[in-house]
């Protein structure tokens, strides 16, 4: 999926110069991240992940991870 890599790159790049753009972009991706952490919560409610887990720092942790491996990925 590398048009989402590219998508996502030519979007950061235009909200540098676009106030609207970013602020839109920003709210995206904190929006992305609650919702990331609330379900970190839940993991550690269940005990998937331990109960002192920062779930904030989960959520950015698996972010990045999933930008990485999209970008890391084999394509087609």
């Amino acid at each position: 999926m590398r048009w989402r890599h590219t998508l996502a790159l030519q979007t950061w790049a235009e909200a540098l110069r676009d106030p609207v753009l970013q602020k839109r972009a920003r709210a995206l991706y904190l929006e992305t991240l609650d919702r990331i952490g609330e379900l970190a919560g839940r993991w550690r409610d269940e005990g998937y992940i331990p109960p002192n887990a920062d779930t904030n720092a989960v959520a950015a942790t698996l972010f990045f991870a999933h930008a990485r491996s999209d970008r890391d990925a084999p394509h087609c």
